[in-house]
């Protein structure tokens, strides 16, 4: 698939005149892998975003690489300024959340949490922390 039809697909499917219903479904929008590929600024200001998820490959290298921790920091802080909640993607480690959790960042994501599993399996772990 070309560059010029994906960018015309994702604008297509982020068309901000479809989604003011979303909230009178219950339904949230986020914005995944934020600071990568289609994601930009502007997107923060044109769509009725509930979440912005940051991207794992920031959030992977949050300990121990200034500039993924710069990056994430400043996506926090955007976040905060704009009234959305955050999510960190591809939390692998209890450092990570702990990182997360000192910078007021709502959710995290990954194998820190929990592995995918088979639905069964899932509500058997869900109902474990209810």
């Amino acid at each position: 698939m070309s560059r010029l039809r994906k960018r015309r697909d994702a604008r297509r499917c982020c068309d901000p005149a479809r989604l003011p219903g979303a909230s009178e479904t219950g339904s949230r929008v986020a914005i995944d892998d934020f600071g990568t590929g289609y994601s930009s600024l502007s997107s923060l200001k044109q769509l009725p975003i509930d979440v912005v998820k940051i991207d794992r490959s920031f959030i992977s290298g949050i300990l121990d690489d200034s500039n993924d921790e710069a990056i994430a920091e400043t996506i926090l802080a955007i976040t905060q300024r704009f009234g959305f909640e955050s999510l960190g993607e591809g939390v692998e480690r209890p450092e990570q959340i702990d990182w997360l959790r000192q910078r007021s960042c709502h959710y995290v994501q990954g194998y820190a949490i929990c592995h995918p599993l088979p639905l069964d399996a899932f509500k058997s772990w869900l109902g474990a922390y209810r």
